[in-house]
């Protein structure tokens, strides 16, 4: 059965209003690809199809402008990061020490060396941190 308003037909009509061109034939000879593959492309909805042949053609982000934005607005957005949810037990950590911990877990590039940081501060010996100094 075929789908005529799918997401498909979306991408391939703004493909047509990107080269300024209303026909199949034509949008095929331009982007290299036979008019039953497009027509294809529309009836069973070959969205990842058309993706793939926007980035070839360099031209991704226009097509897809809605959803690059979204992705934009939503990861990159510094003004309006996500809301993650409150995590209970930092509220008894002092902001300093969680700034420390930020700062370190930053510097840290790989999974590795970021599993190496948990064990050590899971494994830190708490006894130097208690001893009475009995030097006097």
């Amino acid at each position: 059965m075929s789908k005529l308003n799918n997401d498909a037909s979306i991408y391939v009509q703004k493909m047509l209003d990107f080269y300024k061109i209303s026909s199949l034939a034509d949008l095929s000879k331009i982007i290299n690809v036979s008019p039953p593959a497009i027509t294809n492309w529309r009836k069973f909805d070959y969205v990842n199809a058309i993706r793939k042949k926007c980035k070839e053609l360099g031209i991704y982000e226009t097509i897809f402008e809605e959803e690059a934005s979204y992705f934009q607005k939503r990861l990159y957005d510094k003004k309006n990061p996500p809301q993650l949810p409150t995590i209970d037990f930092m509220k008894d950590i002092d902001l300093g020490t969680q700034m420390i911990f930020s700062t370190i877990y930053k510097q840290l590039k790989t999974e590795e060396e970021k599993e190496a940081f948990r064990l050590y501060i899971f494994n830190f010996p708490l006894q130097n941190l208690t001893k009475e100094d009995n030097s006097n």
